[in-house]
């Protein structure tokens, strides 16, 4: 794929991309086309994908492949049916795809968003032969995360005004309303009550120690994941204390139906469960979990059950264990794997709306209280002035 910029036979200034097997060839089809380049230069074929676009290509790659419509054919169709951008990246993939590399390996490569989740349920579809199923599945997930998303980015706006309007008015009272009070009580001979001193106290200590507590804990986040990526022991203990001290139960009910969901398509399409449980793990996106079930995975490799496996990985036990009993039993596993993937979805989406809910009064609150303190700082010695004064 090449890009070139130049004009027309009627000299009208022209760009766009097309193929060719190198540059010279890219200049004679320009020139074939009447078109005289004036710069021809490989394209860029990497890039961000939104996560409405991924989910919007994964449904039509789904129906085109379940239509009985090749990949590469049903990619080429994407390309001229996508925009521009989007229509670079999929160019990307399709030659790699030719090339023999597999669609997860080759979207990975060229669309830098994609996340684990996405490249490993692409990789087991591939390997089980369900990519039409799990396509659909990857996009269902997607446009979940991007409802919760847009559920926090709504229930912020307001909050989010109303914590910058709190700073910005304590700042204004601790900076110049509160030293000018100070200072007229100082010349009228009056003195500061102790309540007063112990607000402003209170409140200056709240101010810069929860900026500071907010900038180290960025700056903490991400040297964190920077550091991850080259330190792999380092990233499962790091990936531990997200999902066991800071996830909660959200991130325990996203990762166990990431699990179940995936580990239910290749039991389904056959995959011995040995060699689906490696993908599985590695379709939750936590490096610790991931480990720990290749270690449960040699286990079952030894003769222990499934559900046994299951049980003793931390998070997983809670939500999996009892529907994968139920599902060796009654030699129905795929499907109440499937079933646990719709609960724990389920959950997930539950506990996230609740949070949502609670956090613009919980806000509001925190906000009108500290605002409600620095008034208190500021009124306590005025009211004593006023007094002072026979008021």
């Amino acid at each position: 794929m090449y890009e070139y910029k130049g004009y027309t036979a009627t000299g009208e200034a022209c760009s766009g991309s097309i193929d060719a097997s190198s540059e010279k060839h890219a200049l004679r089809l320009l020139m074939e086309k009447g078109i005289v380049a004036e710069q021809v230069s490989t394209a860029k074929l990497t890039g961000q994908l939104s996560p409405a676009a991924r989910a919007a290509i994964y449904r039509e790659l789904s129906a085109l492949l379940s239509a009985g419509i090749q990949l590469d054919a049903a990619l080429e169709l994407l390309i001229k049916s996508e925009g521009a951008s989007a229509a670079k990246l999929l160019t990307g993939v399709l030659q790699r795809v030719r090339e023999g590399v597999d669609l997860s390996a080759a979207i990975g490569e060229y669309c830098g968003s994609v996340s684990s989740f996405e490249l490993a349920a692409l990789s087991a579809a591939e390997k089980a032969g369900k990519l039409p199923e799990l396509c659909s599945k990857a996009a269902e997930f997607i446009e979940a995360m991007e409802a919760v998303r847009d559920k926090l980015r709504s229930a912020l706006i307001y909050p989010s005004f109303v914590l910058a309007l709190g700073f910005i008015i304590g700042v204004v009272m601790l900076g110049f309303v509160v030293p000018h009070t100070l200072n007229m009580l100082s010349n009228s001979g009056a003195e500061l009550p102790m309540l007063s001193k112990v607000v402003i106290v209170l409140a200056k200590v709240l101010v810069i120690g929860s900026a500071s507590l907010f900038v180290g804990a960025l700056v903490a986040w991400f040297s964190a994941k920077a550091y991850a990526k080259n330190n792999l022991e380092f990233a499962e203990r790091f990936d531990r204390f997200v999902l066991l001290h800071l996830g909660g139960a959200a991130m325990a009910g996203l990762v166990s139906m990431r699990f179940a969901s995936i580990l239910s398509v290749l039991s389904e399409a056959g995959m011995p469960i040995v060699n689906a449980l490696p993908i599985a793990g590695e379709g939750t996106g936590n490096r610790w979990l991931k480990k720990l079930v290749l270690e449960q995975t040699e286990r079952v490799r030894n003769g222990v059950a499934v559900s046994d496996a299951i049980d003793a990985v931390p998070v997983l036990r809670t939500e999996l264990t009892g529907w994968a009993r139920v599902g060796e039993t009654g030699g129905c596993l795929p499907q109440m794997l499937e079933v646990a993937a719709s609960k724990a979805r389920r959950m997930w989406e539950k506990y996230m709306s609740v949070r949502l809910a609670l956090l613009e009064p919980i806000m509001l609150v925190a906000i009108g209280g500290f605002v409600f303190l620095i008034a208190i700082a500021v009124l306590l010695p005025l009211l004593q002035m006023t007094k002072g004064f026979g008021f």
